[in-house]
């Protein structure tokens, strides 16, 4: 039992040095490309690594790490409710006020 622990334990530690592209990063954290290169240069958002002259990549348990350690808001519709599914729900009466001649 104790060595199925330690193979748990050893892909979990495999897993957390995964390294991700930009691509990935920016599907996991929501952010744009330049976005995350103007976090990382004011040291908001973990540092990359150069793994090839022309390619970088980030360590996926830093990313993940990140991403936990940032506040969670949840979306609120103008009643004050928060939507079910998390997305804010734009209504044609709300388009209108903004000026929209639809």
């Amino acid at each position: 039992m104790t060595r199925a622990m330690d193979t748990n334990a050893e892909n979990r530690d495999a897993d957390d040095e995964l390294l991700w592209s930009i691509k990935t990063v920016v599907l996991k954290t929501g952010l744009s490309p330049s976005s995350i290169y103007r976090y990382a240069a004011r040291d908001l958002f973990p540092a990359q690594r150069r793994i090839g002259p022309n390619r970088v990549a980030w360590i996926a348990s830093e990313v993940l790490a990140w991403v936990e350690s940032r506040p969670r808001q949840h979306r609120l519709r103008r009643s004050g409710h928060a939507s079910p599914d998390g997305v804010a729900h734009i209504t044609r009466r709300s388009l209108q006020t903004l000026g929209w001649k639809g």
